[in-house]
């Protein structure tokens, strides 16, 4: 009996229902589920887990892929073992290199505190020898007494050189003679300037400003001197030259005076800020002792705010935009 125009179509839609589940089936079998465990094993290699392989029984596309990813992730974690072997080898070496260098350095220190210090220990040991042997006049005592504390002093000196030598210590404001350090520093330049056969002299004799200003000023009274050191300076070395030259041309003795310096050092005084301990009422919160310790160094350095910043130990960015949030940034 042939089948009806209503039978044929519904199994014509059946068939078509059996043929799309079987081919999503498929698809998760043979595409979805491959994919996703390609998926989980690149997401661990960009993790750094190249330990675990990744397992596809199938011998299509997929599995030649999954093959290579972990012949890849081998070769990468092989790669990375090798470098962390090589990284631990050229650790140890430097570590090697850096005690040898170690050892040579207190070698050579070793010899030289050895042959700075035989002098004087010999010349303490003769004195103290005739001392104890009675063979030194009563009238002689004193002196060889005083020979032996020079000598003393003289390897306490030497020592204590060899320790601040060793030492990191920052740069440290203080006045210096600069004539005196251009006569050193040709007198060490000299050997070689004469093997080049190059004539090099200090032309300058006394104190420059002095000179120029036709006084025989020769230094700074302790007083100014202390003045010129406490004063925060903040147009730099210029404003130090002409603080100089003014005092010279107003000095009236062969020293500059407090009374020769400009009005705005002598008046200046250091500003410093005081955190209560004692009474709790007179604490502060951390944002607000930040907000006043940052402007009183603004204030101390005349508003230079690139020297307000290097004080503070943070950049100019920063204390730009703490002035910002403070309402005083200014020009």
């Amino acid at each position: 009996m042939p089948m009806s125009h209503v039978a044929i179509v519904g199994a014509t839609v059946a068939v078509i229902a059996i043929c799309a589940l079987l081919a999503i089936l498929l698809e998760v079998r043979l595409v979805g589920h491959p994919l996703a465990l390609l998926r989980d094993k690149a997401r661990r290699a960009g993790g750094g887990d190249f330990s675990t392989p990744l397992v596809l029984l199938q011998h299509d596309e997929m599995g030649e892929l999954a093959a290579e990813i972990n012949t890849m992730c081998d070769r990468i974690a092989e790669a990375n073992h090798r470098a962390a072997a090589e990284a631990a080898a050229r650790i140890a070496a430097l570590e090697q290199l850096r005690h040898s260098e170690r050892l040579a350095t207190v070698g050579q220190l070793a010899a030289g505190v050895a042959h700075e210090i035989g002098t004087p220990l010999n010349v303490v040991s003769a004195r103290a020898k005739l001392l104890v042997a009675g063979g030194v006049a009563a009238s002689d005592v004193v002196g060889n007494g005083r020979i032996i504390l020079e000598q003393a002093d003289r390897m306490t000196r030497i020592v204590q050189q060899l320790l601040d030598f060793s030492r990191r210590r920052g740069p440290e404001m203080g006045l210096a003679n600069l004539e005196q350090v251009v006569r050193r520093t040709l007198d060490l330049i000299s050997p070689a300037a004469e093997r080049a056969r190059v004539r090099v002299e200090c032309a300058a004799s006394g104190p420059i400003f002095a000179r120029l200003a036709g006084k025989r000023v020769t230094g700074l009274s302790p007083e100014a001197a202390e003045r010129l050191l406490s004063y925060s300076w903040p147009g730099n070395v210029r404003e130090l030259q002409n603080a100089i030259e003014r005092a010279v041309a107003l000095a009236q003795y062969d020293q500059v005076m407090v009374d020769d310096l400009p009005e705005k050092i002598r008046a200046y005084r250091p500003s410093h800020v005081l955190i209560a301990a004692d009474d709790p009422s007179e604490l502060v919160p951390l944002e607000v002792a930040e907000r006043r310790y940052i402007l009183r160094v603004l204030e101390s350095v005349g508003g230079n705010k690139t020297l307000a910043a290097r004080v503070l130990g943070i950049g100019r960015k920063t204390l730009y935009r703490k002035l910002e949030q403070y309402g005083a940034a200014g020009g």
